[in-house]
């Protein structure tokens, strides 16, 4: 889909006396996109507009050993369409969403020599989001959130605004790091699950999800020097009692460049490597390339390469792509 345009407007309201927090967020989009022909036929296109309104209040609490922050959304969307199915042009859309993210903070001295501290992070996170029918909402922009350690503490599993996923969720993480003497992190590891207490049934496909347990999500952070990270994340399938996902990471960071080698598996979908770096050339100058190469079908994905000009105030981008 086209947006043709798309208005967002967002604000923070903080009060100086309280905790409570009111975060609000706002945004118009006109969708468009043109008929298809399939065989012999014209395929018309729902189109329309969008309009999601999220405000959402908190009273986040915490200290240097614990948090905890509940948090209650109010979602609501209005849509004004065009060739709709079943002329249901104009729909209305109001959810609440009701989450509590709370966690404890444990330190421990891992080693007297070298000054290091190790946490021990336990955290647990409610959500409750009520069922309602939406199938005559077209997908626009919505896509399922990607599986991993940080999905299991968001009060939405589809990103965009086209779904609202129900859910009465608990999930359950912990976390440990290591900080050198400068209190900076240079490793850490995270292992999480999440617990439903009925089948979600809003999806992308009509089919609920039945699960009453989310896979196993591990991430591990490395850090051997300070613009060196090497990350590994795994989505481990209980029932199927194998690894549905694998990502591994080699990122070199500095204020100037970057490089990334990157290798991204997912079950029966794909299997991916990538590689990426920024390079300053010159002054003001800057070259980046990318490779993205497709493992499972031996074909390459995306490659790219450009150079950028930046001032003080202006700049322009030179890029050539090809993609498969």
């Amino acid at each position: 889909y086209k947006r043709l345009p798309s208005i967002s407007l967002d604000r923070t309201f903080e009060s100086d006396d309280s905790l409570w927090q009111l975060d609000w967020s706002n945004n118009w989009t006109r969708f468009e996109r043109d008929d298809s022909i399939i065989g012999n036929r014209i395929r018309i296109s729902i189109t329309g507009d969008r309009l999601h309104v999220a405000p959402v209040i908190s009273y986040p609490m915490e200290d240097s050993w614990y948090f905890v922050n509940p948090a209650l959304q109010l979602d609501y969307t209005r849509y004004e369409l065009d060739n709709n199915i079943n002329d249901q042009n104009s729909i209305d859309r109001s959810l609440p969403l009701l989450s509590i993210d709370s966690g404890l903070i444990f330190e421990r001295v891992a080693s007297q020599d070298r000054n290091w501290l190790q946490t021990l992070e336990p955290r647990l996170y409610l959500l409750y989001v009520p069922y309602e029918d939406q199938t005559d909402i077209p997908r626009f922009d919505t896509t399922l959130v990607a599986e991993n350690y940080s999905s299991l503490f968001v009060n939405n599993r589809f990103s965009g605004a086209d779904r609202v996923g129900d859910s009465r969720q608990l999930s359950l993480g912990i976390t440990t790091r290591l900080l050198d003497k400068s209190n900076l992190e240079f490793f850490s590891a995270s292992v999480g699950q999440a617990y439903y207490a009925e089948e979600r049934r809003v999806s992308l496909n009509t089919q609920a999800d039945s699960r009453e347990k989310s896979s196993l999500m591990t991430v591990i952070n490395y850090r051997p020097e300070p613009s060196w990270t090497i990350q590994l994340s795994s989505v481990y399938d209980q029932l199927e009692k194998e690894s549905a996902q694998t990502d591994i990471a080699l990122r070199h960071h500095t204020a100037t460049q970057a490089f990334n080698l990157e290798y991204h598996f997912r079950k029966d979908q794909l299997e991916q490597s990538t590689l990426s770096f920024v390079y300053p050339v010159r002054h003001n100058w800057t070259a980046f390339a990318k490779r993205q190469h497709s493992i499972k079908h031996d074909k390459p994905v995306q490659n790219l390469i450009g150079l950028a000009y930046e001032s003080c105030c202006w700049g322009f981008k030179l890029l050539y792509e090809e993609s498969a």
